[in-house]
C-alpha cells in the first residue's frame, strides 16, 4: 500500500453514501427531467438527495400549499420548482403586517414584518416563517422548513407526485 493512501475495502464492505445537493440543485430541472435532456431516473442521480423546502414536495395534506398551487396553476402550468415561489406569500405577509400596524406606510409594515406574531398570522404557504429581522427582510428559513428527497419528475412545481 502506498504511504498516505487509505486501504481499499472490499466491495461488500463499502457503504453507499448519498450525494447531497442544496436548494440550488433542486431549483434546476436537470435532476427532474428524464434523459436525454436531464438526469432524472439515471445512474447519475441514483444516490442524489436534494435539499428542498417542504412546500416543494407534494403532500395531499398540505392545505395551504395545495391552495397556492391551485391558484398559480389557474394562470398556467408551473414548469420550474416552487423553491423560489416566495412571491406567493408576499400578500399574506403584507396584509398581516398592515393589520397589526393599523397602517400601510412602508416603515410601519417593515417594523411589523419582524414580529413573530405577524408572521404566524400571515398563513403563508411556501414557508411557514420568514424570520425577518430589522436589518434583513430576505427569507431566512429555519431548519424545519427543509427536507432531503430523491429527485423525481416535477408536476406543477412540486416533486414527489406518484
Amino acid at each position: 500500500m502506498a504511504r498516505g493512501l487509505p486501504a481499499q475495502r472490499p466491495a461488500a464492505a463499502r457503504l453507499e453514501r448519498p450525494d447531497l445537493g442544496d436548494t440550488s440543485v433542486s431549483a434546476t430541472t436537470l435532476v427532474s427531467t428524464p434523459p436525454p435532456t436531464g438526469y432524472e431516473g439515471s445512474s447519475l442521480v441514483k444516490n442524489l438527495k436534494i435539499q428542498v423546502f417542504k412546500s416543494t414536495v407534494y403532500s395531499p395534506s398540505a392545505t395551504l400549499v395545495n391552495q397556492a398551487v391551485k391558484a398559480m396553476t389557474s394562470l398556467g402550468k408551473i414548469d420550474s420548482t416552487m423553491i423560489l415561489a416566495f412571491n406567493y406569500d408576499a400578500l399574506p405577509l403584507v396584509a398581516a403586517a398592515a393589520k397589526y400596524a393599523h397602517s400601510t406606510s412602508a416603515a410601519a409594515l417593515a417594523a411589523a414584518l419582524v414580529k413573530p406574531a405577524v408572521q404566524a398570522a400571515a398563513k403563508t404557504a411556501i414557508l411557514s416563517r420568514y424570520n425577518f429581522t430589522a436589518n434583513n427582510h430576505s427569507p431566512q428559513p429555519g431548519g424545519s422548513e427543509f427536507t432531503f428527497i430523491s429527485p423525481t419528475l416535477i408536476v406543477n412545481g412540486q416533486y414527489g407526485h406518484s
